[in-house]
């Protein structure tokens, strides 16, 4: 089995800029983004919402200029070769959304 780890997303803000599109890092489960302006936590519905439809964050205010804002990934990508070959008790099931 083999794991990896997604890159977290970058932006850099502009002082203007406030819906910036995350793909679907996020749009599966109902999860929830996890951002941070400066390597400040912002905190979901006061700093930002996310629009799982356009797959977007938006800030209420926008980013500063030059300050980085930083999306957390949150995902582990897991995969197997040959799931078959391992015993009825050394298998590892993974929950959508948990």
């Amino acid at each position: 089995m083999g794991t990896k780890l997604p890159n977290d997303l970058i932006f850099v803000g502009d002082g203007i800029t406030k819906i910036f599109f995350v793909g679907t890092v996020y749009s599966t489960a109902g999860s929830t983004s996890v951002v941070y302006v400066a390597n400040v936590l912002q905190v979901v519905s006061s700093d930002y919402t996310y629009n799982n439809t356009a797959q977007q964050i938006q800030f209420v205010s926008a980013p500063a200029i030059g300050v980085e804002i930083t999306v957390v990934t949150g995902r582990l990508i897991l995969s197997t070769i040959n799931n078959l070959s391992a015993p009825e008790f050394n298998k590892l099931t993974v929950l959508p959304g948990v």
